[in-house]
């Protein structure tokens, strides 16, 4: 893989929990942070020179369960758990067993509920003034308020980073 950088891996039984993904990404976005930068590498395709490269994050590659951790929002299969839109989605049942799907209706677009820096922004407007006491009957329509999201994302603050389109699925089938 050229250009690639791996950033973590969870090697475990069990995915990690929010708070061990919430302190691993703030320690990757550390060092993203510096590449940010800029730093002085050996560049062989002109001759072993010496130049000056900033480095941004484009995207990440992650599983479902990866991407909601990643984000600071819900599960997939819960209420708002889609990694790019903002929908709640509804759950249905296939003949067999429950699912949440996020279904576009007449009239809607996807561009008008996808997730975006925008819409993260103000949700965690609402976390800063919000989230001193809540209830858990208030909680939940507070994530309704929020959209999903559940507390900062970590990686929001790089340059090219966006909320929404980040992320690219991973699937290990």
């Amino acid at each position: 893989m050229n250009n690639a950088v791996f950033g973590g891996v969870w090697a475990n039984k069990k995915k990690p929990k929010r708070e061990h993904m919430g302190e691993m990404i703030r320690l990757i976005q550390q060092q993203l942070k510096k590449l940010e930068l800029g730093m002085v590498f050996t560049v062989k395709q002109l001759g072993d020179q010496l130049t000056f490269i900033p480095v941004y994050l484009l995207a990440a590659a992650c599983d479902k369960p990866a991407i909601s951790l990643v984000q600071n929002t819900p599960e997939p299969n819960a209420g708002y758990g889609c990694s790019r839109c903002e929908m709640e989605g509804v759950t249905v049942y296939t003949g067999k067993t429950f699912i949440r799907v996020f279904p576009l209706f007449p009239g809607q677009s996807l561009l008008d509920t996808r997730r975006s820096n925008e819409s993260y922004d103000k949700a965690m407007d609402l976390w800063d003034t919000q989230t001193s006491v809540l209830s858990k009957v208030k909680l939940k329509k507070f994530i309704s308020q929020t959209r999903g999201y559940l507390g900062q994302c970590h990686l929001r603050n790089l340059k090219y980073f966006d909320v929404g389109r980040f992320t690219v699925l991973f699937s290990q089938s």
